[in-house]
């Protein structure tokens, strides 16, 4: 404690008594008069430290009480922080989670000011923020990201996917559910059996599907004897061509046409099936058209010498279910589910 009482010198004290009185003044005003308690010689705007504690507190005396000014680790040697009573506390409103605790205007959290306190951001969720219910919280990024995509203009698709072999189709994560995929489900076309081949039938509808939905495809392979192969997709199914003389597939299920292969032709745009195409196709971004590169389409039968039954290729230059023609052992074209469908934010 250096802390001293002070009283008045007169003029009738010795010099020895000058010398005690200064040297019991001057550590206590080099000390900022520091002690247990606030000293009893102190004035109006004098300031002194309480060393009580584990903490030294630096007060101001305002001439009624002490002022805490701030609070000193000696041990540290450092300012632990400008001192706050324990009766003020913080409140936080909506948009703030204070120590766990998420505030709302109406009840705020809330806590004392004499620990650490934890803040994070109580952001609006994306759906919160495309509907706008709520003005008193903060958006956090990827709510405004989804928020633009929903208001942005609605094109047509954007992604096309020809499977040609039978097996699960996955949709994206990031499907856009407000358009449904657009499906084209082809049998496979009959190979050369005397006479050339049949074509494979087409089913053509919209499907209703999830983000994530897994999906399974059977697709069908062309064959020199018999009835080809029949593909199917989601309730959409297309029989296949008969080798050599026979029956042309059908296709079922599809609520835009059911048919045969043919219809699909883009030589001409009258069939109501090269129309949907057609339209699927060109509301693609044209980074997807390389998927349909070539010729594809414009040719109905399988110009290509098939000596097997191989699965149909998008840039082979012809039509998924077309028929053999005009060689012994030649096949047909192979089936295929053609997906076009739309992504969220592309």
């Amino acid at each position: 404690m250096t802390q001293y009482g002070y009283e008045p010198l007169s003029p009738a004290d010795s010099g020895s008594t000058l010398l005690e009185r200064l040297n019991g003044v001057v550590p206590a005003l080099v000390t900022n008069h520091k002690g247990p308690a606030r000293p009893g010689y102190v004035q109006p705007g004098m300031m002194w430290i309480d060393d009580s504690g584990s903490e030294w507190l630096l007060n101001l005396y305002d001439g009624a009480s002490d002022v805490a000014i701030a609070a000193i680790d000696p041990d540290t040697h450092t300012v632990v922080a400008a001192y706050v009573p324990p009766s003020r506390k913080l409140k936080v409103g909506a948009g703030l989670v204070l120590n766990g605790f998420a505030g709302t205007d109406a009840e705020p959290a809330e806590a004392d000011l004499t620990a650490d306190l934890a803040f994070t951001m109580a952001f609006a969720t994306p759906a919160v923020t495309i509907a706008g219910e709520r003005d008193d919280l903060p958006v956090h990024p990827a709510g405004l990201k989804a928020a633009i995509a929903a208001l942005a203009p609605r094109g047509g698709y954007t992604d096309v996917v020809a499977i040609t072999t039978s097996g699960d189709f996955v949709f994206p994560a990031d499907l856009d559910t407000s358009l449904d995929p657009l499906v084209f489900v082809v049998g496979a076309g009959g190979g050369y059996n005397g006479v050339s081949g049949q074509y494979g039938g087409v089913a053509v509808g919209t499907v209703t599907a999830s983000p994530g939905e897994v999906a399974a495809a059977t697709i069908g392979a062309s064959v020199i004897t018999g009835t080809a192969g029949a593909s199917s997709f989601m309730g959409l199914s297309a029989t296949g061509g008969a080798a050599g003389a026979g029956s042309a597939g059908v296709g079922t299920g599809g609520n835009l046409m059911n048919g045969r292969a043919d219809a699909l032709r883009t030589a001409t745009i009258v069939p109501l099936g090269a129309r949907l195409l057609a339209s699927a196709l060109f509301s693609l971004p044209l980074a997807k058209h390389s998927a349909f590169t070539g010729a594809m389409l414009f040719q109905e039968y399988a110009v290509a010498s098939l000596s097997a039954a191989e699965p149909w290729v998008s840039t082979s230059g012809m039509l998924p279910g077309g028929y053999g023609l005009n060689a012994t052992g030649r096949y047909g074209a192979g089936g295929a589910v053609i997906i076009f469908y739309r992504r969220k934010g592309v």
